[in-house]
């Protein structure tokens, strides 16, 4: 059984990047879909996703107020860490806070 891991996170930046962003992560209603998220275009293996990741899964209840994503929940053993560096190459102007 994986230890689990509650997330409080942040995050700032450009509002056309944020609003990009708000949609990829809220394109599934229970999960984030990180093939979706990181703009694969191929599969990702299960394998991949704990190094572009950082983590098995992650559950957040995610919001969007006055400019500002909020993503609080559980990932399994630690943060996604490697998720958010991967989503700073894309979205340059994003300020990720834990």
């Amino acid at each position: 059984m994986a230890n689990h891991c509650y997330n409080a996170i942040s995050i700032t930046g450009n509002s056309k990047e944020l609003n990009e962003l708000y949609k990829w992560l809220t394109k599934d209603e229970d999960y984030i879909d990180f093939q979706h998220v990181l703009n694969r275009e191929k599969q990702i293996t299960c394998g991949e996703i704990f190094s572009l990741v950082g983590t098995k899964w992650f559950v957040p209840d995610i919001e969007m107020l006055d400019g500002i994503i909020i993503l609080n929940g559980d990932s399994t053993w630690s943060p996604p860490v490697a998720l958010f560096v991967n989503l700073v190459k894309i979205f340059p102007s994003l300020n990720v806070n834990t």
